[in-house]
């Protein structure tokens, strides 16, 4: 992040991470710091932070026992908003665009358990094109 964006010092930034990091043994306290602290240093180096919600997985993620990526995905992504809300950082609500009415990515806009397909990636270029334009 340094490297490539504080130093280069575009004029916004997407912040995005994947749903793969959700499971059991991702530590999500520390993956929030990790993305509060980039968005931060962005804005504070001039650089506007734009805050992508995390993408829902399909309902076939779902095969931990006592975890739920959907739960924890729903969580980091009130906290995005939360923050984004906070210092009136744009959201770029991926989640709200692909997921249905459970909170899953349908299985016709998926490639895989995590990543859209080609349908999915249009739809998402169509949430964020406005707030690049």
């Amino acid at each position: 992040f340094s490297s490539d964006v504080l130093q280069l010092e575009p004029d916004r930034v997407v912040l995005k991470f994947c749903s793969g990091n959700f499971n059991p043994t991702c530590n999500v306290s520390t993956m929030w710091d990790e993305f509060e602290t980039m968005a931060l240093m962005a804005h504070h180096k001039g650089i506007g932070p734009m805050l992508a919600t995390i993408l829902p997985a399909t309902r076939e993620a779902e095969h931990y026992d006592n975890y739920s990526m959907a739960d924890n995905i729903k969580a980091f992504n009130e906290k995005i908003k939360n923050l984004a809300s906070k210092y009136d950082f744009p959201v770029v609500d991926y989640h709200k665009a692909l997921a249905d009415s459970e909170g899953f990515l349908p299985d016709n806009l998926a490639r895989d358990e995590i990543h859209p397909n080609e349908k999915g990636y249009e739809i998402m270029a169509s949430v964020l094109s406005p707030l690049v334009d």
